[in-house]
């Protein structure tokens, strides 16, 4: 009989209709009833308007308004909601009612079935039963899903969706907490937490509550536990950091930034601006100037008189904050970065105290990855730091020695924050797709970068262009490359920047200071190579209006100027590859090699038989075809070098320019292969033109 329908296999609809029922009727009601006390409370307090004279009534009343706004979307969305329950509820009962029928049907059909003779009616009447019950259940289905997404969609075009959000923030909140405040966590409560801070971690409320209910101490404290616990972190890795930070540092750090960040519109507003100010009088404003002043008075530290110890905390705040992807406040950063500039135990870049790096240039670094924090503090209109920064580092160039430090190490944060601030990038990076185009202020500084460049090649350069600063200089010029283009040419250009334009450029000078760094040059040089396919887009694109002839005209203008300009680039490192390369040759090694030997005939003389003065000379002379040997092999090596990197990049710079101008000819559509591939490389020709016509005509013994 196994073949016949079962009572068994009809389903008992298993939910509590009755409690679902009573809780619709109480959602319903409790949205009518939370409506009408928020109305009652929003027309008695602004019908109190009038005569509440006090300095907090525009606040207060502002706010009331607000939650008016809120109380309506929340009662639609709740009486909405209500609804599509109680259509699901109909749906259940009448579900519940066809299941009851449809297994009493397989009872009656059971119990009158011969197991030896199930006759063709019979198998009829199961398989009908059988078939009603998918039709009831997919029914039931269907109105389940349709309620859960009408719900989940009113939700969304109300503000209901930012109440749950909130309520799952502040549930997330507490038991991060609640896990944070014991001694040893398993690894599943470890994956739990790193799962609340990924969800949450940028979340206003879920920040700004374990903010507010650890501190900033706190947090670092267990930021600096998880960094020791053996956890399988999710934060990525790279070649060359194989051992990333925990994620559940990273998690934490972003509370921090999270729950210390400004409203958008005043994210480049200074902190002594009216409409910061402003902004600071609302609750808001307040809470985030009780936590930043409480952050900042933990860096400082305990006030402990005079001492000759460092008491303060800057150190472990700095590092902290240095997980964080999430980027921290201008303001924050500006006020930091003026703490630590008046602090008693500040070093300033002339000084590195002990030779190591300040915390002024660790809190620059961390500035750099938000442009409008970095262009706060260069800002120089606001203050002189630009320049004293520039200065001091001028001055500790010209005595590196006594400070126990070299190779620009010191400069790392104040590099990355003038090119932060002068490119309106994060860290001077390349332009990401729809960035944000240059400010004023960004060129202000983009142009005092390049103006003491300029003036450095043609004077002395410790004295106005430090070199352990010269990474800045080719992210500036990298990011304002389609200026340094246009300087070459009248044929239109595209431009990364479409910003205030820089002005008095001397690319010719500016191009051959930056050439003489290894990070400025690689910077340049890769901007302008990825420069060549932006050009050939550009120019046989519609948002230039040019005739075909005039557009290849272009296109080889724009080659001989990306050619130019790197010829003008590579001359300068080149040059300087081959004195580097040559620099021991005059370096007083040979001197020292003969006074050695000279040391040991004297050191030698009568104790050795036949050895004298006559030995000591063939010493000294054959020393000397050594060292000649020696300058002859420096010398071809180091030529070989340079005619390697100029061959090198005049090549990248062809092959970029050749490519983009082939894509853009194939696009066209209009030409051969042939004649596609003949037009490439007279492109490719014309950079090289390009390239050697600039590379000839500047002077190996031009003036630094």
């Amino acid at each position: 009989m196994s073949d016949l329908v079962h009572p068994g296999e009809i389903p008992v609809l298993a939910a509590d209709l009755a409690t679902l029922e009573q809780t619709v009727g109480d959602l319903s009601r409790a949205g009518a009833a939370t409506y009408r006390r928020g109305e009652t409370i929003r027309t008695t307090y602004l019908s109190l308007g009038e005569h509440h004279d006090a300095p907090e009534t525009p606040e207060l009343l502002g706010s009331i308004a607000s939650v008016g706004t809120l109380n309506e979307e929340l009662h639609d969305a709740t009486a909405g909601a209500a609804q599509h329950l109680e259509r699901y509820v109909e749906q259940a009962r009448s579900l519940a009612r066809s299941l009851t029928g449809l297994r009493e049907r397989a009872e009656v059909l059971q119990n009158a079935a011969d197991p030896a003779d199930i006759t063709t009616a019979q198998r009829a009447e199961s398989e009908a039963i059988r078939g009603a019950l998918r039709t009831a259940l997919t029914d039931y289905h269907a109105t389940e899903t349709h309620a859960a997404r009408a719900v989940a969609d009113l939700l969304a075009t109300h503000s209901g969706t930012a109440v749950l959000e909130r309520a799952a923030a502040l549930s997330g909140a507490e038991r991060a907490v609640a896990l944070m405040r014991r001694d040893d966590l398993t690894q599943a409560e470890l994956a739990e937490l790193d799962r609340l801070l990924a969800t949450h971690s940028e979340n206003d409320h879920f920040a700004g509550y374990l903010l507010d209910t650890l501190g900033v101490a706190e947090l670092a404290r267990q930021a600096a536990r998880f960094e020791n616990v053996d956890y399988l972190s999710t934060a990525p890795s790279s070649p060359e950091d194989p051992f990333p930070v925990n994620s559940l540092v990273v998690g934490l750090a972003n509370v921090f930034a999270t729950a210390t960040r400004t409203p958008e519109r005043l994210k480049d507003a200074p902190p002594e601006s009216a409409e910061f100010t402003e902004w600071l009088r609302t609750p808001e404003g307040r809470d985030w100037q009780r936590r930043t002043d409480a952050a900042r008075a933990f860096a400082a530290g305990p006030e402990t008189g005079l001492t000759p110890f460092d008491t303060s905390e800057y150190g472990t705040l700095l590092t902290f904050m240095g997980h964080a992807t999430t980027p921290f406040s201008a303001q924050l950063m500006d006020g930091l970065v003026a703490d630590l500039e008046n602090s008693a135990n500040h070093a300033p870049y002339s000084n590195p105290a002990g030779g190591e790096r300040s915390h002024l240039d660790h809190a620059l670094e961390i500035s750099a990855r938000n442009p409008d924090a970095a262009t706060m503090i260069l800002d120089l209109k606001r203050s002189d730091r630009a320049e004293r920064w520039m200065e001091e580092v001028c001055e500790y160039e010209q005595h590196p020695y006594l400070y126990g430090m070299q190779g620009g190490g010191h400069t790392l944060g104040l590099n990355l924050a003038f090119s932060s601030a002068a490119t309106g990038l994060p860290e001077g990076a390349v332009p990401p797709t729809g960035s944000n185009p240059p400010s004023t202020k960004n060129v202000e500084i983009a142009q005092f970068l390049i103006d003491r460049a300029d003036r450095a090649n043609r004077a002395d350069r410790e004295e106005i262009y430090p070199r352990s600063i010269s990474l800045a200089l080719g992210n500036t010029i990298a990011g304002h490359i389609g200026h340094f283009n246009k300087h070459f040419t009248e044929s239109p250009l595209p431009s990364f920047e479409h910003g205030p334009d820089l002005s008095n450029i001397n690319v010719d000078s500016v191009l051959q200071f930056a050439g003489e760094d290894e990070d400025a040059f690689t910077a340049v040089r890769d901007a302008q190579i990825a420069y060549a396919g932006v050009t050939s887009v550009y120019l046989y694109s519609d948002a230039v209006d040019l005739s075909p002839c005039h557009q290849d005209k272009a296109m080889n203008t724009a080659a001989s100027t990306g050619g130019k300009i790197l010829g003008t680039l590579t001359h300068a490192r080149s040059d300087q590859e081959y004195n580097e390369g040559t620099s021991s040759l005059d370096s007083g090694l040979k001197r020292a090699s003969q006074h050695l030997l000279t040391g040991i005939t004297d050191a030698t003389f009568g104790q050795v038989p036949g050895f004298g003065t006559a030995a000591a000379n063939e010493m000294v002379s054959a020393n000397n075809e050594l060292w000649s040997e020696h300058e002859k092999r420096t010398r071809r090596n180091a030529a070989e070098d340079a005619r390697t990197l100029e061959e090198i990049t005049v090549d990248s710079a062809a092959d970029a320019y050749a490519l983009g101008y082939e894509l853009s000819l194939t696009r066209k559509g209009d030409m051969s292969e042939d004649e596609t591939n003949a037009a490439t490389e007279a492109v490719a020709r014309t950079v090289e033109s390009g390239f050697t016509e600039v590379f000839s005509t500047v002077l190996t013994s031009m003036s630094r």
